[in-house]
Parts: structure tokens; C-alpha cells; sequence
């Protein structure tokens, strides 16, 4: 693991002589944090990954509602009617009538067919209680009562030919359903590729910070050595007031930048701990430091496959979907034609055990069913939408590609120039802290006035500053074109 700090420069007046440092040791007490383990840390306590990975649950059980309609469906049913039938004008006077039925079924419906099976048991009981004429003389009225058992077995298929054929319609949820989990999971990616590049700029602020801190904590320092320079010549008569009052100025601005760049730093601080460690309510921040660098991986140079990004796999799937829709809706502009096919095994008996001894009544039908709306707009209105989101899907697709490689080439553009900044910028302090070196000797000797040495030093600090924040934009930058590959997980 790397330790120290980050690039800068430490301006120090030990008799108003400067000096440069690339990095600083660790404080005691204090423990560099890298931004790999900072992130894997992160990353296995964020509540909002652990909140997209739920969604990945929610897709799961749409898709296990999908497949629903394949489900046998069981059904047993009892029944029983009453009834005292009219027979005033019939020999056979029927007092009252009792049927009892009795069964049970299965319905499945077969996948990639559209074919629905039924098949089971039926039994019926009917009771009859009726005044019918004694076969022998006097023929008088006798009240009989006399059960029927009917007992029925069944199958029956119906199959159909136009509309629903294969079963389109049947297995579009399943598929839709599917669908959506493979969006759902990409999305979910994208939206976990955004949280991490999230903790990446959290990282970053906090590293920025920390380092113009630090930059704030030599310049004060600095400026404490040179007060006490001055005040000393004010003493012995070789400075006068203004030039005391001038250093005391700069000090407590110097001073005040200090303090409010530490709050600052220990708010982002309180941030980093309470990710890196997943708990809440941290009172005070860890003594951890970033690392010297911000190791963030090198995007490759050569262009890369739009086709083969998250989200153009995302709106690949989703022009699936429209498809799968359009599939669908077309499948109900159809008329509905079915053939129906069923064949029954039945007994009829006076006798409740011998009834179910032999099924001698067995009979099938078959038949066609037609049934057509006219006119059908809503059928017709459906298949036009969905033609219409299909036309919009290419421009959308077209219009991600066009900015993707926009962003592309622009992002990798500002890239190279921030690299191109940072060379400038060590440029300009190399050539300010010389400037602040011939400044300060030059009012050391009495040549000058100690204003200019002042805005010298003014003006190392201003450049530090923007080294420090042109590397931290840079390395930004860096993560977002990695984002814009899908990369940021790839590290």
C-alpha cells in the first residue's frame, strides 16, 4: 500500500528560504485509507446497493408470476338442487325432484400451444318422488321414489388456429416477464456502476480536500516563521509598521482559509467513515488519510463497441419487448377460430354400485367456434401504438449512440488536456517558487518592498491549489469515461 501524501508544494520560511516536498508521513495516530479498499468497504455496507439488489427480487417474483398461466388448476365442486317440476297434464304426476352433483377437474394449459386440456370425474345423484298409476287393478295412484346415479368421466381439448395460435398471447407475460428481469438486472448494474462512481467522487472530494488542508497548514506555517521575521526587524528598526501589519493580514487569512478548509475536510471525513465502516451516527472522524495517488484505472485509448455498453443493451432488450407486444396485439386482431374436441365415458343406474362398475354410455363431440369483433379498434388502435414506439425506439437508439460517442471523444479530449494543465501547473510553481525565493531575498537585502513578497507567496498557494483540484478533476474525469464503458466495476 502506498503511504505519504499527495503531490504538492510546502512553502516554509526558515529565514524566509522555501522548499518543495512531493509527499509528508503520515501523522501519528493517523492511517492511510486507499480508495480499492475504501471502495470495497463501501461497497459491502451501501444501503442503496443492497436496495437495487432488492429490485433483482421484485423482477424474480414478476417472472414467477408469469409463468402462472401454465399452472393445473384444480377445481371441486358440490351442488345440490331442489325442484317441483310442473306435470299437471302428464299421467305421472312428479312431486318433487332432487339432484345432487359431485366432481372434480384439472385444467392445464399447454405451453407453446395455446391448447386447453380438462379432464375429470363428474357424479351425479337424481332423486324423483312422483305419483304414477299401479300397474294392477284398480290402477289407483302409488308414491314411488326412484334415485338415478349418473356417473361421468371426461377429457376435452380445445385448440386454436388463429388467434392465440402456439399460444402467442398465452406466453406473453412469461416472456414479457423475462424480459424485464434482464432489464431490470442491467439496470440495476448501471444504477450500482452510478453509486460506485459515486463513492469514487466522494474519495476524490475528500482527497481534494485533505490536500488543500494540508497546503493551507504549510502557507499558515510559513507565514507564522515570516511573522516572527518581521516582528523581530519591526523591533530591532529595519521594518516599519505597515510591513508588520501586512504579514499579520496575511496570517490571519491564511488563518482563516485553515479553519474553514478543516471543517470542511472533517465533514467529508464523517462521510468516509460512516461508508467505510456502515454505521451511523459517528461522532468524530477516524485519523485516516487518503493515499498519495488516486489509482484509478487507464481507459484504453482505441474506441470501443457502443453495441456492447449497458445501455445499449438495455434498449436492445426493450425493442425485444416491443417486438414480443407487437407479436402479441397482432395475435388478437385475429379472429378467434378454435377447434373443440371432447369425448365423456357414462353410466346411468338405479343402482349406486353397479353404476360405477362399467361406463356403457360413452359419447364425444367435436366442433368449431368462431368469434370476431366488428370493426375491432381496439385491437387495430393497440398494434398502431405499438408500431409507433417501435419507429421511436430506432430514433431513441440512434440519438444514445450519436451522444454516447459525443461524450466519448469529448470526455477523452478533456482528458488529455487536463494532462497537458498539470504540466503547465508544475510549470508555474517551479517558476513561483523562484520568484518567491529572489522576492524574499530581495527584501531580506533591503531592495524591495515585502508587499511583493507577499503576492508571491500568494501566488505559490493560488497554484497549488489549482494543481491540486486540475489533478483531482482529471482523475474525475477518468471515472466518468470508465462509466461511460462500463468499466467502473472492471477495475
Amino acid at each position: 500500500m502506498k503511504t505519504g501524501r499527495s503531490n504538492g508544494i510546502i512553502a516554509a520560511l526558515a529565514a524566509s528560504v522555501i522548499f518543495f516536498s512531493m509527499a509528508t508521513p503520515a501523522r501519528a495516530g493517523e492511517n492511510v485509507l486507499s480508495l480499492r479498499e475504501f471502495l470495497e468497504k463501501a461497497a459491502l455496507s451501501n444501503p442503496d446497493i443492497f436496495a437495487q439488489l432488492d429490485r433483482l427480487g421484485e423482477s424474480e417474483a414478476l417472472e414467477q408470476q408469469g409463468r402462472a398461466v401454465y399452472d393445473i388448476v384444480f377445481n371441486l365442486h358440490y351442488s345440490r338442487l331442489y325442484d317441483r317440476p310442473f306435470s299437471e297434464y302428464s299421467s305421472v304426476k312428479i312431486r318433487e325432484q332432487t339432484t345432487d352433483g359431485a366432481g372434480a377437474s384439472l385444467l392445464w394449459t399447454m405451453p407453446h400451444t395455446g391448447t386447453r386440456l380438462r379432464g375429470g370425474f363428474d357424479y351425479v345423484r337424481n332423486r324423483i318422488t312422483l305419483d304414477a298409476p299401479s300397474p294392477v287393478p284398480p290402477f289407483a295412484m302409488e308414491r314411488i321414489t326412484a334415485d338415478l346415479y349418473n356417473p361421468d368421466i371426461f377429457i376435452e381439448v380445445q385448440q386454436p388456429l388463429l388467434r392465440n395460435w402456439l399460444g402467442v398471447i398465452d406466453s406473453f407475460p412469461l416472456r414479457q416477464s423475462r424480459l424485464n428481469r434482464r432489464i431490470m438486472r442491467e439496470t440495476v448494474d448501471e444504477s450500482i456502476e452510478a453509486i460506485m462512481a459515486d463513492l469514487y467522487n466522494l474519495y476524490f472530494s475528500w482527497y481534494l480536500a485533505h490536500n488543500q488542508l494540508q497546503i493551507y497548514e504549510k502557507n499558515l506555517a510559513n507565514s507564522e516563521i515570516l511573522l516572527r521575521q518581521v516582528a523581530q526587524r519591526h523591533r530591532t528598526g529595519l521594518t516599519d509598521l505597515s510591513d508588520l501589519s501586512k504579514t499579520r493580514i496575511m496570517n490571519i487569512e491564511y488563518t482563516k482559509a485553515r479553519d474553514l478548509q478543516r471543517a470542511r475536510f472533517e465533514n467529508l471525513g464523517l462521510k468516509i467513515a460512516r461508508w467505510y465502516s456502515g454505521e451511523e451516527g459517528i461522532a468524530a472522524p477516524p485519523r485516516h488519510v487518503p493515499e498519495k495517488e488516486l489509482p484509478v484505472p487507464t481507459a484504453p485509448e482505441a474506441a470501443f463497441d457502443i453495441g456492447s455498453t449497458r445501455q445499449m443493451r438495455i434498449l436492445e432488450l426493450s425493442r425485444r419487448l416491443l417486438m414480443e407486444k407487437l407479436e402479441r396485439e397482432q395475435s388478437e386482431l385475429l379472429p378467434d377460430l378454435s377447434a373443440v374436441f371432447s369425448y365423456r365415458f357414462r353410466n346411468y343406474d338405479l343402482n349406486r354400485e353397479e353404476s360405477i362398475e362399467s361406463f356403457n354410455y360413452n359419447t364425444y363431440s367435436a366442433g368449431l367456434s368462431f368469434t370476431y369483433p366488428l370493426g375491432n379498434s381496439l385491437a387495430g388502435g393497440r398494434v398502431e401504438e405499438t408500431r409507433a414506439a417501435i419507429r421511436k425506439w430506432g430514433h431513441d437508439a440512434a440519438a444514445f449512440e450519436r451522444n454516447l460517442a459525443q461524450g466519448y471523444s469529448e470526455t477523452r479530449r478533456m482528458i488529455r488536456t487536463y494532462g497537458s494543465l498539470l504540466e503547465q501547473d508544475d510549470a508555474l510553481l517551479k517558476n513561483a517558487l523562484l520568484q518567491l525565493e529572489a522576492e524574499d531575498r530581495k527584501y531580506r537585502q533591503g531592495r524591495t518592498d515585502l508587499f511583493f513578497v507577499i503576492q508571491a507567496r500568494n501566488s505559490l498557494l493560488n497554484y497549488e491549489l489549482l494543481r491540486i483540484t486540475d489533478y483531482t478533476h482529471m482523475k474525475s474525469l477518468e471515472v466518468q469515461i470508465l462509466g461511460l464503458m462500463d468499466r467502473i466495476r472492471k477495475r
